[in-house]
């Protein structure tokens, strides 16, 4: 694997090596091609050579990365290359910062709501500038009031600058999970350190997470009993960012194709996470390219299976929910649970004499809404 793979850690915190793999996909998500990449995909160098080689073969489209990718030199060179893109931001840019502190306001307007997909957001809608500095990196830059400080040198950078677009959206069903994550780590430390007494107390609390040290201080009473205080602030701004996150897209980008274009990454992303953390498949590990190489095509023609299901069944949802049809079995099943239904029916018999056994109700639903006609209990199936 020498030259392909890289020190990494996965998704179980286990240090590996491992492989970054391009895929590419149709606007639903069928998966039309995929390589393997050596070196690191933030590595713009392999993005350039990416984007001509997919080029080359007829492939244009929109690029949707992760955040792992997202810098100001990046998304800079991916404007120089003219193509289209969509990357969440991991929100560390002061410029960026701004635009979630000038968003509160704007998200209480009622033209920030949209509907998406079955679900509630708000969001708000910015330019963001792109200038290239003399050592060779990239800044982000955005509009800022004239009463701001440096207002003129800001917005003249700013008026020079390339663009991009940011979308800053609020998701209801986020800030709840958001907050949970805050308070489920919050609330053990309080039940374990309120009350107590320790040795050396700085300690203990210096042994906290640096997360949890963000929400919550300690004082030690007369008795040498810790206490912990909450952090006032802390909650305060926890709270206002709650189910907040910044989209960056290409300068002509508008909200439901950005939306929409991620949702088709998740999709494939989830749906390839089943198929990469399969027990059979032993997660790819392998010493092998050519055996790598092998197993990421297995998994390529089975996830083009995976996802046109699950396209299958979210229109199904979809076409029942605006309609006010009647719901039916099939309403709700994800792609495992059709499989496993699917898997009740069984040929048995001899040579010459096979029978269906007994089709469920379920089955029979399942055929239809994927336009086949229904097999019939103890139909013949030659032999």
């Amino acid at each position: 694997m020498e030259g392909w793979a890289q020190y990494g850690h996965n998704r179980d915190g286990e240090n590996l090596k491992q492989i970054n793999y391009a895929l590419v996909t149709d606007m639903e998500g069928i998966p039309v091609m995929f390589r393997m990449l050596p070196g690191s995909i933030a590595d713009i160098s392999i993005m350039q050579q990416t984007v001509n080689d997919m080029k080359e073969i007829g492939c244009q489209g929109r690029l949707v990365m992760d955040r792992g990718f997202e810098s100001a030199r990046n998304i800079s060179a991916l404007i120089d290359m003219d193509v289209d893109f969509t990357i969440p931001s991991n929100a560390k840019a002061e410029p960026i910062k701004k635009l979630m502190t000038m968003a509160v306001k704007e998200l209480t307007s009622s033209s920030s709501f949209a509907y998406h997909n079955g679900a509630t957001y708000k969001y708000a809608e910015y330019e963001v500038g792109i200038v290239d500095t003399d050592d060779g990196n990239s800044e982000y830059v955005v509009r800022v009031p004239q009463n701001h400080k440096d207002s003129a040198k800001n917005n003249e950078s700013f008026s020079k600058s390339k663009k991009l677009k940011a979308f800053v959206v609020y998701d209801p069903r986020k800030a709840a999970l958001d907050i949970d994550a805050v308070m489920s780590m919050v609330n053990d430390v309080e039940l374990r350190l309120e009350n107590t007494r320790h040795d050396d107390p700085e300690m203990t609390y210096a042994k906290l997470p640096a997360f949890v040290r963000k929400f919550l201080d300690f004082e030690v009473d007369e008795h040498g009993f810790m206490h912990m205080i909450r952090k006032q602030n802390a909650f305060t701004f926890a709270d206002n960012r709650a189910g907040m996150f910044v989209m960056l897209s290409s300068k002509d980008t508008a909200w439901e194709q950005m939306m929409t274009s991620y949702d088709v990454r998740d999709w494939v992303e989830k749906a390839f996470d089943v198929y990469k953390t399969d027990i059979d498949g032993k997660r790819n590990r392998t010493g092998n390219v050519e055996r790598a190489r092998g197993r990421f095509f297995i998994k390529f023609i089975a996830l083009m299976l995976r996802i046109h299901i699950q396209n299958v069944l979210r229109k199904h949802d979809e076409e029942v929910r605006s309609t006010k049809a009647k719901r039916d079995s099939v309403n709700g099943m994800t792609v495992d649970e059709v499989l496993l239904s699917l898997n009740t029916v069984f040929a048995i018999g001899n040579t010459g004499n096979w029978k269906l056994t007994a089709i469920t109700k379920n089955v029979r639903e399942i055929f239809t809404v994927f336009g086949l006609e229904p097999p019939q209990s103890g139909q013949v199936i030659l032999g």
